[in-house]
């Protein structure tokens, strides 16, 4: 290349040697090689002086309006113009036209700033700062005019969020703000939480778990002041699931299953500070049923079958056997005997019920089958005898007729063959025994002071009507497994019921 370039030097520089190297002009010869000069010294020269005149001073950047032509062929710094007036809304970098790379966009209105960063295709693309009102709205990343990318979002002088953003909302992780508080600090998707977070309010922790288009979703946890009060699952904002259910001070509620907020499905819930359980079963809508076991204060259970809204379900007892029913029911009764009737006292669940007894000599009938009268005897076998067809198991054979609730009563059909109207003056003396029986007991938030009652068969009481007290008691008595039977020499029945009231000793004078 050298070579060449220095032979063309010596061509242009070497001396004419015969006179067809010159031009005649006139009486002027002129050199050829040195018109061949001028003619490209001439428009090299015209251009250099173009540019020299045209150039724009130190440090100066070309005005362009908004519309103009020249714009659109444009590449570098620039400042634009709006068409009506000189008010400036833009002073940065341009490609072709469009405001691409770093710049600075401006209000037409009033000509405050609006967002300073990177550009690209004349949208907002890269790292920047948006304003609105002088005050900085937004800082981070940017993609197609839209946050994208780590950044920080305020309100007013407070930050309003602080973490990952996708097409404009908050998406990814981060932390959203309330004024100066933390609102919510975790994952979202498309602006709302989404994923695992924590919710707050006014920096006091109000949940954390899943969350699914800004609702509680998944497993998660509940707290109140601070204070955790339920952990399980949650669906649609609500709980949802297994879960357990506590007070604020640790002490278990519930355990089990949740729907739409409430107990629903199979579930354990506690009393007496959460070291018992109090109903064990099935729950619909927040309410124990259609099954379960109730259990009393002391964590014994009373009774195991169908439930309605947590108490025994009485009207399914009506028409069953009591010999059934002392497999469902676990409480150990106080049973009353008289004018032909039995009644079962159940004093920490709450109520009692009546059936027939026939005591009649016919064993066809329903009911044990037991003599008018009773010979009195001292001896082993007479006691045998009147204790294994009295007291032994006064269940057998018999169905619960009537059921007294808390002032409630229900009753069965009564049989076709028999006066509905003296059914009723039968057993009319024998209910109001029974219900003034109830409306001795305590209402059942005052029951946890009852003292245990175990299973023992002489731990029953039973009472015959229209005995007088046991401190007035003229007859005999005599002793038998810890407990004393009164009864009398003569006359020793009433209406088929033997006059015998069935104690403990230590109940002697009750």
């Amino acid at each position: 290349m050298k070579k060449l370039l220095k032979a063309l030097w010596k061509k242009i520089v070497a001396y004419p040697t015969s006179w067809k190297d010159y031009v005649t002009v006139g009486r002027w010869m002129i050199y050829k090689k040195l018109l061949i000069i001028v003619s490209v010294l001439i428009p090299v020269l015209a251009v250099a002086l173009i540019c020299f005149f045209s150039r724009q001073p130190a440090g100066a950047v070309p005005v362009f309006r908004e519309s103009d032509a020249k714009l659109k062929l444009y590449s570098g710094q620039a400042v634009v113009l709006m068409n009506q007036g000189n008010q400036k809304i833009y002073a940065g970098q341009v490609a072709c036209g469009k405001y691409s790379g770093s710049g600075q966009l401006y209000s037409p209105s009033d000509g405050t700033l609006i967002y300073s960063g990177d550009f690209s295709e004349g949208k907002y693309s890269g790292q920047g700062s948006l304003y609105i009102g002088k005050q900085l709205l937004y800082e981070g990343g940017f993609l197609n005019g839209l946050y994208n990318g780590n950044g920080t979002l305020y309100s007013g002088s407070n930050v309003l969020f602080s973490g990952q953003f996708a097409n404009g909302a908050y998406d990814g992780t981060g932390t959203l703000y309330e004024g100066k508080n933390i609102l919510y600090s975790g994952q979202f998707a498309g602006g709302a939480y989404s994923g695992k977070g924590t919710l707050y309010a006014n920096s006091v922790k109000v949940y954390e778990g899943g969350f699914e288009n800004g609702l509680y979703s998944g497993q998660g946890s509940l707290y109140t002041q601070g204070k955790l009060i339920y952990t399980g699952g949650f669906a649609q904002g609500k709980r949802d699931g297994q879960g357990i259910q506590t007070t604020p001070d640790g002490v278990k509620i519930y355990e089990g299953a949740f729907r739409n907020d409430c107990y629903d499905g199979e579930g354990k819930l506690y009393s007496g500070g959460g070291a018992r359980l109090q109903f064990e079963g099935n729950f619909i809508q927040g309410k124990p049923g259609p099954s379960g076991s109730i259990y009393n204060a002391r964590g014994q259970l009373l009774y195991s079958g169908a439930v309605y809204e947590g108490s025994v379900d009485y009207l399914s007892l009506l028409g069953i056997p009591v010999s059934t029913l002392r497999t469902e029911v676990k409480e150990v009764p106080d049973i009353y005997y008289g004018s032909g009737f039995v009644g079962y006292l159940y004093q920490e669940l709450g109520f009692a019920f009546i059936t027939k007894y026939d005591y009649s000599t016919d064993s066809s009938q329903s009911g044990p089958a037991m003599k008018n009268t009773l010979s009195i005897s001292t001896s082993s076998e007479i006691v045998s005898e009147a204790d294994s067809s009295l007291f032994a198991k006064p269940e057998d054979n018999l169905v619960v007729n009537t059921l007294l609730v808390e002032e409630r009563f229900f009753s069965l059909q009564m049989p076709e063959n028999e006066s509905p109207s003296a059914v009723k003056n039968n057993i009319t003396g024998f209910e109001e025994l029974m219900e003034s029986r109830l409306a001795r007991i305590p209402h059942s938030s005052f029951r946890q002071s009852y003292q245990p009652r175990t299973t023992i068969r002489g731990d029953h009481l039973f009472e015959a009507l229209n005995l007088p007290e046991a401190a007035q008691f003229t007859g005999k008595s005599f002793d038998k497994d810890g407990v004393t039977y009164f009864y009398r020499t003569s006359d020793c029945t009433k209406d088929g019921v033997p006059w015998v009231i069935f104690c403990e000793k230590d109940k002697k004078n009750e």
